[in-house]
């Protein structure tokens, strides 16, 4: 079963395998925190050029 939950500043999205994806505002970036099943983690920041990009890249 997936699941998002929006909180101010925060979006966290799960499965039932134990992945999960956490997106969260800080000042002028955005923090992406990824988790796979194993506890395997990754980390990225985007700052706002980059996540207008991404967006416009995803609206194509």
């Amino acid at each position: 079963m997936q699941r998002a939950e929006f909180m101010k500043g925060e979006i966290r999205i799960t499965n039932g395998k134990g992945e999960k994806a956490v997106f969260t505002a800080k000042g002028s970036q955005v923090v992406i925190e990824m988790t796979n099943g194993d506890g395997n983690k990754v980390s990225m920041a985007l700052d706002r050029l980059s996540t207008k990009k991404l967006k416009n890249f995803f609206s194509k």
